[in-house]
């Protein structure tokens, strides 16, 4: 069981890395703690108490502040770079009309088709951060991608706290789920409920 001292130990400290490196709790606790041979709804018990430390807490949001702090990552820059991508417009980068144009000529005749213009800016005269991708194949077809705009706007709302996609699972008295126990049950029911179809289709022979 984690020590419920109020210090930081070295097994409080390893499950905050663990956390922090991107490791789920209970996979951080069964590292941290050793705790291989545990069972796993033990481990999952405890691994929530952990989660729940104060010390814990802050010290995982310590480690994510250095890490903002040395890569200069702020909430506000990483909404800037979204907003550009979200809000930029494919005119500010290029322009395309329809144009009719002589394709080839027939007894002197011209023969005429309407193709699409495009005509791209200079990429020192825009902000190019919203642009994916430009490129010309070998058959010289033009190609010209912008970053995703809708995904953008989602991690904007997500961000802002405008979409609350969030849904909590415990278990019993406000643990973690037990998936053992959940399987057992479900097995129970689906053997009542297949026992009970099997009693009324005896029943029905039975009055046939």
């Amino acid at each position: 069981m984690p020590e419920r001292e109020r210090v930081m130990t070295p097994k409080k400290e390893k499950f905050a890395q663990n956390v922090f490196m991107g490791m789920s709790n209970i996979d951080a606790y069964t590292d941290a703690y050793e705790a291989q041979n545990q069972k796993r709804s033990t481990r999952g018990t405890q691994a929530c108490y952990c989660a729940k430390d104060p010390l814990i807490i802050a010290r995982i949001q310590e480690l994510r502040d250095e890490l903002k702090e040395r890569n200069m990552v702020t909430v506000e820059n990483v909404l800037k770079e979204l907003s550009k991508i979200a809000f930029d417009d494919i005119k500010n980068h290029l322009s395309f009309r329809t144009e009719k144009v002589v394709v080839d000529y027939e007894e002197n005749t011209p023969i005429f088709e309407y193709r699409t213009i495009v005509d791209i800016k200079d990429s020192d005269d825009v902000d190019t951060r919203a642009v994916a991708e430009v490129s010309t194949s070998k058959g010289g077809v033009f190609k010209f991608r912008m970053y995703d705009k809708e995904q953008a706007l989602l991690n904007i709302g997500k961000y802002l706290g405008m979409f609350n996609d969030k849904v909590e699972l415990t278990g019993k008295e406000g643990g973690p789920i037990v998936v053992e126990e959940a399987r057992e049950k479900l097995v129970a029911r689906i053997t009542k409920l297949s026992e009970y179809k099997s009693d009324r289709k005896g029943d029905s022979r039975s009055h046939g």
